[in-house]
């Protein structure tokens, strides 16, 4: 895949996210001083839902944006490889 492509495909993700994220500003403001430190919570909004499961799997399925810190944030089982156990682990223990 060309360069061109990836940066169309991340532009999209950004905007995706930022717009799923305007829609959870209330529940951030809700858990506001939780301290909320968990692990399935990958976008560290402090609540584990939908959003953390999603940004997994669209990790998982779009090699092009692999990187060694998207490794470490995504791999919450921890056995050294993110596959679609740690997109399931996240969607269990969602909030």
């Amino acid at each position: 895949m060309n360069k061109k492509k990836v940066v169309i495909y991340a532009g999209v993700l950004l905007a995706i996210a930022a717009l799923v994220s305007i829609g959870s500003v209330s529940s951030i403001e809700k858990n506001k001083g939780d301290g909320c430190n968990r692990i399935y919570d990958v976008n560290r909004d402090t609540v584990i839902n939908f959003q953390d499961a999603g940004l997994c799997w669209v990790y998982i399925t779009t090699p092009e944006i692999h990187d060694v810190h998207g490794d470490l944030l995504y791999d919450v089982n921890m056995d050294g490889q993110v596959n679609f156990q740690d997109c399931g682990l996240i969607w269990v223990n969602r909030d």
